[in-house]
């Protein structure tokens, strides 16, 4: 700023004095103009990138915390009245049959995890997509030993495991591609069951 009032005071000496002046900007003054703005504009351009990114992953967390809540009361809902835990019930699928609508008729459900969505059904063959973003589920199945007065891990697959089942608690995975970021959640849920049927 000051180069220039100078060069404009030296200028009107010239023209006072009948002699031309060229009163435009000199190559090295542009160059230092264009290098000014081009910084300027990539700390525009990367301050608007940071809050769309920003935006972007605060979205995709509401949506997974909307999307584990309705998983959660849903799976946590039907479980509790589940009268029966099929023995095809693994780590990674839950099978189970109970009053799931409250009108004293047992339906099945089935829920696992398929080509990263949640899918539920009443058959293998009749599964559907039911919550899109869901990396994994794990169950783990529990029952009650009243000798040491607590809950003990059962292993599917053993003789009649499904039948002692009384708990099952479950882990979800949740991840969702927010721009570059790939953002992930996990939950956690545990679940009595209330009409367990008696062997």
């Amino acid at each position: 700023m000051m180069y220039r009032l100078f060069r404009m005071r030296y200028c009107r000496r010239k023209i006072l004095h009948g002699e031309g002046c060229e009163a435009g900007f000199t190559l090295a003054e542009l160059l230092v103009v264009v290098m000014i703005m081009a910084v300027f504009m990539v700390g525009v351009g990367a301050m608007i990138e940071s809050g769309s990114s920003g935006s972007m992953a605060s979205y995709a967390l509401t949506r997974i915390d909307e999307d584990a809540n309705t998983v959660i009361d849903s799976l946590t809902r039907q479980v509790r009245v589940a009268q029966y835990i099929n023995p095809s019930s693994s780590g990674s699928v839950l099978y189970f049959s109970g009053d799931l609508t409250g009108d004293g008729n047992m339906r099945p459900m089935i829920y696992m995890v398929s080509g990263g969505s949640l899918v539920r059904g009443s058959s293998p063959d009749a599964l559907q997509s039911w919550v899109e973003g869901v990396e994994s589920i794990t169950f783990r199945y529990y029952r009650y030993n009243p000798d040491t007065r607590q809950m003990v891990e059962i292993t599917p697959g053993s003789s009649g495991w499904n039948a002692l089942v009384e708990r099952v608690d479950f882990e979800i995975r949740f991840s969702r591609q927010a721009g570059k970021l790939r953002l992930g959640r996990t939950y956690d849920g545990s679940v009595t069951l209330r009409n367990r049927l008696r062997s």
